[in-house]
């Protein structure tokens, strides 16, 4: 929640796509990326309870829910001309394949041929825009 609000301010409210996905994910991200196995196993076991949803919607909802609100407020004001319904669309996509991501299956590996790897939190990261992105185009 602070890294959104430093961002929120360091753009005088105007943000963009990008930066409020990254202010979003890079905290995380960074943190698997440089703590080692410990953290990336803690990663995969958040993303498990994540898509449980018996008690992980309980906890995300509980604990979560507050960060990704204000990630959608940046995002509507990045996106003033997108419809709504597609803001959220695109956090649902976002939030899948980072989910899908933390849970580290191989995966992409597999399909890939080893050309990416499932714990390629970098390569997510520059990603993750572009895709949210195209979900929030304007439709014709």
């Amino acid at each position: 929640m602070t890294v959104l609000e430093e961002y929120e301010r360091t753009t005088n409210g105007k943000p963009t796509v990008e930066g409020a996905l990254h202010a979003f994910l890079d905290t995380d991200l960074d943190l698997y990326i440089e703590g080692g196995d410990a953290w990336k196993n803690y990663a995969a076991l958040g993303a498990q309870v994540a898509n449980t949803p018996e008690w992980g919607a309980e906890l995300m909802d509980k604990h979560f829910d507050p960060v990704v609100r204000r990630l959608i407020d940046l995002l509507k004001k990045a996106l003033p001309d997108r419809a709504e319904e597609d803001i959220f669309w695109g956090y649902h996509f976002v939030t899948g394949a980072l989910l899908l991501t933390l849970a580290r299956t191989g995966r992409m590996d597999k399909l890939s041929g080893g050309l990416c790897k499932s714990d390629d939190f970098a390569a997510v990261k520059a990603r993750m825009a572009a895709g949210f992105k195209e979900v929030c185009k304007v439709r014709t």
